[in-house]
């Protein structure tokens, strides 16, 4: 019985222990650009959003703080309503390939810029 409460309480322990490391997890994401098919790899789930299709328009976001320094993000607003963010402090290379292709390809959806 002493065995049994002891191995109950470590798993009790890791699982509290694990669980906010399992939902930081989740919301971190590799953002790739594939052709016209921007593709979220999330560690348990994959996304992929077809531009083309779902992009109703976008726009550059500019903040400036005072420890990270100045930190941009491209914000997509897709037709089922929900918004897709890649900042450039988390995913530098995406940010640069994913923002020129944008530029490129759909200028004509970009919206005004939020300061």
């Amino acid at each position: 019985m002493d065995t049994f409460l002891l191995v109950l309480i470590i798993l009790v322990l890791l699982i509290v222990i694990s669980l906010p490391l399992l939902l930081f997890l989740r919301r971190i994401a590799e953002v790739r650009l594939k052709g016209d098919t921007l593709v979220f790899v999330y560690p348990f789930r994959e996304e992929k959003i077809e531009l083309g299709e779902n992009l109703m328009k976008w726009n550059l976001q500019k903040a400036q703080f005072l420890w990270i320094g100045r930190v941009f993000a491209v914000n997509l607003q897709l037709k089922n309503s929900r918004w897709r963010s890649i900042s450039s402090r988390f995913y530098p290379d995406q940010f640069q390939e994913v923002f020129r292709y944008l530029e490129e390809k759909y200028s004509d959806r970009r919206m005004k810029d939020i300061q």
